[in-house]
C-alpha cells in the first residue's frame, strides 16, 4: 500500500507523550509501506484539554482519525456520533475514525486480546476466562471473550465497579458472565483456561507488584494461558510467575500489536500486510528493550546516590 495521500493519526491520553510507545509501531508499518502519514501522540491530563484536543482534530480533515488510552475511553465514546456494535455495549473506545459525518467510534481492546490469545492456543470457546480489574479494557476483553464463547468471571478489588461492568455488558450477552470481588478469585483460578490481568500491577506505576503470586498462578490448570494487558515493561511479575509455572504466557505488547492490526483496517480499510506488522512488532520490542535499559540505567543511578 502506497500512494500520494498523505495525513496522520494520533493517540491521546493522559500521561506525557514520552510514555507512549504506539508511534513507534504505526510509524514504522508507515515507512515499510511508504504510506506519507505519520502517528503523533497528545497528551490531555485535563477534561478541558481532551476538549481542545478533540475540537483540533474534527478541524482537521488530514487527522484520520485517533487512538485513545486511559483515562479518557468512556468520555470519547459519549463525543461520538456513530458506534461500533462492541463500543456501544460497553460504553468505550480506543479507536475513533475522523469521518464527515463525526466521529465514528469502535473498540479492539478486546479483539486484539482474543486474537493474541488464540494464536498462543488458548482454550476459548467453552473455556473459562479470569479477568482481572474492571476498567475500560477489561469490559471490551471481557465481551469478546464472551462472545466468542468463554465463560467469563470479571474480578476487582471493589466488587461495585465489577457489578456495573456487568450489568452494561450482560444487556447485550446471551452467554452471561459473572463479576464479583479479588476476594472470590481462589475458587475462579482452579477453572481458568486463560487468566487476564487489565489492573496496573507490574506497569511502571506499579512496578514489581503482581496480581498473582506464583502459588495462586500453579492453582491453575496446567493448559491455563495468562496475558498481561500491561506492555511495558514486556516481562511483567506475572508473566514471570506464569512462565515459572509451565504455563503458556502473552505479553501486552502482542495485544498492542492486534489492535493496531484491527486499527490499520479501520483506519484504511484493509489490513497491514504480514510483513508490515512483522516491521511494527520488531520497532516495538526494540522501543520496549529501550525503555528497559533506561530504567536499569535510572535505577543504578539511584541506588549510587542514595
Amino acid at each position: 500500500m502506497s500512494g500520494l495521500e498523505s495525513g496522520m493519526l494520533v493517540g491521546i491520553g493522559a500521561r506525557p507523550v514520552r510514555h507512549s510507545l504506539t508511534p513507534v509501531a504505526w510509524n514504522a508499518a508507515f515507512e515499510y509501506l511508504g504510506m506519507n502519514f505519520r502517528y503523533e501522540s497528545w497528551s490531555a491530563p485535563t477534561l478541558e484539554e481532551l476538549e481542545d484536543k478533540l475540537k483540533a482534530i474534527r478541524s482537521d480533515s488530514s487527522i484520520r482519525g485517533f487512538n485513545v488510552t486511559l483515562p479518557w475511553k468512556e468520555e470519547v465514546a459519549k463525543r461520538c456520533e456513530l458506534a461500533d456494535h462492541t463500543s456501544k455495549a460497553v460504553g468505550a473506545v480506543n479507536t475513533v475514525r475522523n469521518t464527515p459525518a463525526g466521529f465514528e467510534g469502535f473498540n479492539t481492546d478486546g479483539w486484539g486480546a482474543v486474537m493474541a490469545l488464540a494464536q498462543a492456543g488458548a482454550d476459548i470457546d467453552g473455556g473459562t476466562a479470569v479477568i482481572a480489574g474492571a476498567g475500560g479494557a477489561a469490559r471490551s476483553i471481557a465481551y469478546e471473550l464472551a462472545k466468542a464463547g468463554a465463560k467469563v468471571f470479571v474480578l476487582n478489588r471493589t466488587p461495585e465497579r465489577a457489578s456495573v461492568l456487568c450489568d452494561v455488558i450482560n444487556q447485550s450477552l446471551e452467554n452471561k458472565m459473572v463479576c464479583q470481588g479479588l476476594d472470590e478469585m481462589k475458587y475462579a483460578l482452579p477453572k481458568a483456561t486463560v487468566f487476564v490481568n487489565t489492573t496496573p500491577l507490574g506497569g511502571n506505576e506499579r512496578p514489581g507488584e503482581s496480581i498473582l503470586s506464583l502459588e495462586e498462578v500453579l492453582s491453575t490448570p496446567e493448559e491455563c494461558v495468562f496475558l498481561d494487558a500491561v506492555y511495558n515493561p514486556s516481562q511483567t511479575p506475572l508473566l514471570g510467575h506464569a512462565a515459572k509455572a509451565g504455563r503458556a504466557v502473552v505479553p501486552g505488547s502482542e495485544m498492542l500489536i492486534m489492535q493496531a492490526v484491527k486499527g490499520f483496517e479501520i483506519f484504511f480499510t484493509t489490513p497491514p500486510s504480514g510483513p508490515a506488522v512483522e516491521k511494527m512488532r520488531g520497532a516495538l520490542e526494540q522501543a520496549l528493550e529501550e525503555h528497559e535499559k533506561a530504567r536499569e540505567r535510572e535505577g543504578t543511578h539511584g541506588s549510587q546516590s542514595a
